[in-house]
């Protein structure tokens, strides 16, 4: 069954996410450029690196038709295009990666090639295939060498249905989620069906975050917000009071210079470190950065309350 592989796929995504590897989708067209959102969702939702989690399409920039053109030049996470992945990530791959090819009906030549590559490697290996005929037998590179895991998704469609390519996309963005989410989920980013290591980067995540510091840790709305400013703020000694006049934008400015916000936020709200605050942020921050994982060590919070 096709959700038996996609469960193969998660569970190799997560072990490369566990140690330290990394998750890529490769391919062409609109199943590629769903990995690239899928990737870019990772940042802000689990607290990600920009590298964990990455999606590279056939044409670059140019299949995105936007406004400012190609952003390769901006850094590292624009680079997006499989002459990228080649040049930056073929060379680098370990059995801590895994990489996903991207299928429609249709393999190009420029993806072929760059698949014979990935097949050569170490990395781990998956193919996705979104298809609504049976017939479509088109062949990836072969791997019959490796074990590489192939989902086949059957949409019960004729091939020139109307509804054709916007069913086939959001079954492609289907298992995406559910690889990508499990992975996260896997890794000990999640506790108790929430997302706690979301990036404070806008208006909504930083009122949410709020909430989620409220919550986990049972204190009051005011409580959560000057223990979310004193892990915003952790290195600028001064008094928390200080900050609570400034607007949300300059926290959402300040905050995502650090990675694990909110779950430090939580630990200072629970009133188990020192009053001292450099010495509290300090002793916080370093048994968060210790931990197997995320949740692991929340559980552990919660049980010393």
């Amino acid at each position: 069954m096709a959700s038996e592989q996609v469960a193969r796929v998660l569970q190799s995504a997560a072990e490369s996410l566990s140690r330290g590897g990394h998750l890529y989708y490769v391919g062409s067209d609109a199943f590629a450029l769903l990995g690239l959102i899928d990737a870019s969702e990772m940042v802000d939702t689990f607290g990600a690196g920009h590298d964990e989690v990455r999606g590279f399409v056939e044409d670059g920039w140019q299949i995105c038709d936007n406004n400012q053109g190609d952003l390769s030049l901006c850094g590292s996470p624009f680079k997006m295009s499989l002459s990228h992945f080649t040049e930056h990530q073929l060379g680098a791959l370990t059995e801590n990666d895994t990489v996903v090819l991207l299928l429609g009906d249709v393999v190009s030549e420029p993806v072929t090639r760059v698949w014979r590559s990935v097949v050569a490697s170490r990395a781990k290996l998956a193919e996705v295939r979104v298809s609504c005929t049976a017939s479509d037998t088109t062949s990836t590179p072969s791997s019959r060498d490796r074990d590489c895991t192939s989902v086949s998704v059957l949409l019960p469609f004729a091939k020139n249905s109307t509804f054709r390519y916007v069913l086939e996309q959001f079954a492609m963005k289907l298992v995406l989620n559910a690889v990508s989410t499990g992975a996260n989920i896997m890794k000990g980013r999640v506790f108790g069906n929430t997302m706690v290591n979301l990036t404070v980067s806008n208006n909504k995540l930083y009122f949410r975050s709020v909430g989620i510091v409220r919550e986990m840790a049972g204190v009051s709305e005011e409580e959560a917000v000057v223990a979310l400013h004193r892990s915003i703020y952790r290195d600028q000694p001064g008094s928390v009071e200080s900050t609570m006049h400034k607007l949300v934008s300059d926290h959402i400015k300040a905050g995502k210079r650090h990675q694990m916000v909110v779950p430090l936020a939580i630990l200072l709200a629970t009133g188990q470190y020192s009053s001292v605050e450099v010495e509290s942020v300090a002793k916080a921050m370093a048994q968060l950065s210790s931990a197997a994982s995320l949740r692991q060590m929340l559980q552990a919070s919660r049980h010393n309350e």
